[in-house]
């Protein structure tokens, strides 16, 4: 039997949490640093690496759907709970409409411990 986290990471789950999620919420928001405001003008909002390892069972589920598995885009639905990280520099808002997400959309679990939650 999956745990729920492997359960999500079906490929029918994955399109039910993008399917899902756009039908809930027309608009993402994506947070940076306003040094970084220049190069993601000129690049475009592209994946980029979080400076820690992807969880081997996610970095098995997606790799045949992204270039790279330690790359990711963060995004959150307009009104939900802010969770950006607050270091001190200015921050500047990206908004993003439903047709532009990602067709893999899974969970962050780039912080410890939330495999198993």
């Amino acid at each position: 039997m999956l745990s729920i986290d492997e359960q999500l990471l079906l490929p029918s789950e994955i399109a039910a949490a993008r399917n899902a999620l756009s039908a809930k919420y027309p608009w993402y928001l994506h947070i940076k640093p306003l040094r970084k405001f220049q190069l993601i003008k000129a690049t475009e909002l592209q994946p980029r690496p979080q400076g820690c390892p992807t969880n081997p069972s996610i970095a098995s589920a997606i790799s045949k759907y992204v270039k790279n598995v330690d790359e990711m885009i963060f995004l959150r639905p307009i009104g939900t709970f802010d969770s950006t990280p607050r270091r001190g520099e200015k921050l500047f808002a990206m908004a993003l409409p439903r047709n532009a997400l990602p067709d893999v959309i899974t969970v962050d679990w780039t912080f410890g411990g939330t495999w198993g939650l």
